[in-house]
């Protein structure tokens, strides 16, 4: 598995993009072609962005198609140390830091606070959001993804493990996902609002079956390719329309 690792930071090294788009599964590139099509949108000059939870960093590689600029990125989560050298060639101003999110933690402000599949992993969620909304400056925006309950439920008559957690806080999802009222309590909570609810990544029975029963090799051949007809993202669709999109995804803005 070392082995495994250390091919991969390095064909990540050579190949960047490409590498990814092979070995990564659809559902991360769908999320992060979605932070691209919002941050854009929303038209900030040169925003200095704060991704929470990073993660293995490949937003970092995303943010080169900002039209507006970027000023620098920031990925904070408990190991995100280790991916300094594997991003040391990317030439967008960028930093990691090593931050346990359960705990009071404080960056400085930001314009554009981005977490993706994040709170579904923490039991104190309001807690952590309640700490990226305090790293947001006054006027700037929060971008959350999270598993779409509606979706899930839907399935777990077919599929009883759809809605499975976990009791403790250990890696799994506390909580199966969220909905937009569930949205909307953490934002009133934390005073901000919400402009828009959003759909990422349409799937079918079949793709969902395939990615979380199938083989390796039945998600190898199934996974790069779009089985469903609605749009990916779906951009301001209808709250009963979440049941057919894996993830939802909330853009919100801090007061001024």
């Amino acid at each position: 598995m070392a082995i495994l690792r250390k091919f991969d930071r390095w064909m990540t090294a050579i190949a960047g993009p490409v590498w990814l788009r092979l070995t990564r599964e659809r559902a991360i590139h769908e999320r992060f072609g979605y932070a691209v099509t919002i941050m854009n949108k929303l038209g900030v000059t040169n925003p200095r962005i704060l991704d929470v939870g990073c993660g293995s960093g490949l937003l970092l590689y995303y943010m080169r198609k900002l039209t507006h600029g970027i000023s620098n990125y920031t990925g904070i989560d408990l190991y995100a140390s280790r991916l300094t050298p594997r991003y040391a060639n990317i030439k967008v101003p960028h930093v990691f830091h090593e931050i346990n999110l359960d705990t009071d933690w404080a960056m400085p402000p930001c314009d554009i606070a981005w977490s993706s599949e994040v709170l579904e992993h923490l039991i104190d969620d309001h807690g952590v959001f309640k700490r990226i909304v305090a790293s947001v400056k006054p006027g700037g925006y929060i971008i959350l993804t999270m598993p779409s309950l509606s979706f899930l439920q839907r399935l777990s008559h077919k599929f009883p493990d759809a809605t499975k957690i976990s009791a403790t806080q250990d890696g799994g999802h506390v909580r199966a996902g969220y909905t937009p009222e569930m949205i909307a309590r953490m934002a009133d909570e934390a005073g901000v609002e919400i402009l828009q609810i959003d759909g990422i990544s349409p799937r079918t029975d079949f793709e969902f079956k395939t990615r979380f029963y199938g083989g390796r090799l039945s998600r190898m051949l199934v996974d790069p390719f779009s089985w469903s007809r609605r749009p990916s993202p779906g951009i301001g669709i209808k709250p009963d329309d979440l049941q057919w999109y894996h993830s939802i995804a909330a853009v919100m803005q801090k007061p001024a």
